[in-house]
């Protein structure tokens, strides 16, 4: 039981730790904005990152596909 409950702590703590470096690394949010992120991330854990990722990639799409639509081809 006790293996059990450090895999989880350890799960946990790695979704933490990769939701909030790829906050960090995100073009598409402001400072103040990756603040507030950020401590939801770690005051609400596991739902508070689901919640950040899943707005991050929703914001990554819509960040390629404005850079692909913005690309002109000068060939």
């Amino acid at each position: 039981m006790e293996i059990a409950a450090v895999v989880l702590l350890i799960a946990v703590l790695s979704l933490q730790v990769f939701t909030t470096l790829r906050l960090r690394r995100s073009p598409s949010c402001s400072a103040e904005q990756k603040r507030v992120q950020t401590s939801l991330v770690w005051l609400v854990p596991v739902l508070g990152a689901v919640m950040v990722l899943s707005v991050l990639h929703q914001d990554g799409e819509l960040f390629e596909r404005s850079a692909k639509s913005s690309h002109v081809d000068r060939g």
